[in-house]
């Protein structure tokens, strides 16, 4: 699927300041695709984040916003914007929160 697509989304939640291990470990499986010398390079250009967390601060995806921020410099991808969504922690703490519409539009916008 990677190899069919120019963007990708980086979503899930918040644990310990960064991301979850199941993204940390699809990340890692991107490593060998940052060689330019591949006879099939990735053809991502641009990349979106979306998380969410527990707590009622912005300042806990600090570490998760600068990883994201890092591997999108080092894979030479476009940063096309970030959602990051406090106070969801409970099964139904997204119902009718204003970021279910913002991820909408966000995705409505992608050309």
């Amino acid at each position: 699927m990677l190899f069919k697509t120019d963007i990708i989304v980086l979503v899930g939640p918040v644990y310990w300041y960064t991301f979850n291990a199941q993204m940390k470990l699809m990340l890692d499986k991107l490593y060998p695709y940052i060689e330019k010398k591949l006879p099939r390079p990735l053809p991502i250009k641009q990349s979106y984040l979306l998380a969410c967390c527990f707590d009622d601060s912005l300042d806990t995806f600090s570490g998760m916003v600068q990883t994201y921020l890092d591997i999108t410099k080092y894979m030479k991808w476009e940063d096309a914007g970030q959602l990051l969504v406090t106070k969801v922690g409970l099964e139904n703490d997204i119902d009718n929160n204003v970021a279910l519409e913002q991820a909408y539009t966000m995705a409505n916008n992608i050309e």
